[in-house]
């Protein structure tokens, strides 16, 4: 019997060392002592620029032989519109019919005051809204500012202003230039009643000139003139050693009886070169009888020029 337990015990040893041995599972070492790479993430961060004003429109000038509208606005409507006064091509002032037939409304327009550069405006046509208003044509526009008087051109319209000097209407030197020049009209013992002086040099001679509105009618509230009645607008320059008075728009009444004329009112409005040449024109403000309108003259080499007259109903 124990030979037959121990003969049971060698056949097990046998068979369990005839078996294959498992295969051990090889792990790679990690070699601790090679460094990692490394990546630099680096941000690079644009600052938004700060917020630029640019006093006037940043553009080419226009070359020569341009044309441009002029549009004057003196009071704000519902379509902030300005009026078509003429227009400036090739150098020469031409007609609100010929501006009309040229005007362009997709291009941008700069608006100036006699300060200079006001804003840049987009205009548009309301012809179609509102027909032509005693002869006249207006341009709508997205321009909201409610200064008096303005002025628009084609961008890149080249537009001189210089400084302009209010004076009192009572000073005695020109109230006494106004009664002299009177005067050497005709007139007796005129009343001066004054209404604006300025002072700037519109030819940029480094000489000023003054101007001198001033207007009475003896009648307010009809439209009829007698002796004394009057509206002038005077340019005193200095010449040499002496002053020279010269009248760029001048209406002496000297007739005894009242008559009915339905007379102009002429008051200095503004300065401001519209064509290009680098004199200013000097803008006047014309009132009458149930109407009203604009006179634009030039004052160049020794001549004044009425430019620009446009008056409703006329």
């Amino acid at each position: 019997m124990k030979i037959f337990h121990f003969l049971f015990i060698l056949c097990i040893l046998i068979l369990s060392a005839c078996v294959t041995a498992p295969t051990a599972t090889v792990v790679p070492v990690i070699d601790t002592q090679t460094p990692r790479p490394t990546f630099t993430i680096t941000a690079t961060v644009t600052e938004t620029p700060p917020a630029t004003f640019t006093p006037t429109p940043n553009v080419a000038p226009l070359p020569a032989g341009s044309f441009s509208p002029i549009l004057y606005r003196e009071y704000v409507d519902r379509f902030y519109s300005f009026k078509i006064l003429g227009g400036v091509r090739d150098g020469a002032w031409i007609t609100d019919d010929d501006v009309v037939q040229q005007i362009r409304y997709d291009q941008p327009y700069a608006v100036y005051s006699s300060r200079g550069f006001t804003a840049s405006a987009a205009i548009s046509n309301i012809d179609s809204v509102e027909p032509p208003y005693c002869g006249s044509y207006y341009v709508g526009s997205d321009l909201t500012d409610d200064s008096s008087v303005l002025f628009g051109f084609v961008q890149g319209w080249q537009v001189t202003t210089r400084p302009v000097e209010d004076i009192a209407a009572d000073s005695p030197v020109y109230q006494k230039a106004v009664a002299d020049w009177l005067i050497a009209q005709g007139m007796a013992q005129p009343e001066v009643d004054i209404t604006r002086i300025l002072r700037t040099d519109i030819e940029g001679d480094g000489t000023d000139e003054v101007f001198i509105s001033a207007s009475h009618f003896a009648s307010t509230v009809m439209p009829v003139t007698a002796g004394g009645d009057y509206s002038i607008v005077l340019m005193r320059k200095v010449n040499g050693s002496e002053v020279i008075t010269t009248p760029l728009v001048a209406d002496v009444y000297l007739s005894a009886q009242p008559e009915a004329t339905y007379p102009y009112t002429y008051v200095l409005n503004d300065f401001l070169d519209l064509n290009q040449d680098a004199n200013l024109e000097v803008l006047i403000k014309v009132t009458r009888w149930e109407g009203m309108g604009v006179m634009v003259y030039e004052v160049k080499d020794g001549s004044i020029v009425q430019a620009i007259k446009e008056i409703c109903p006329e």
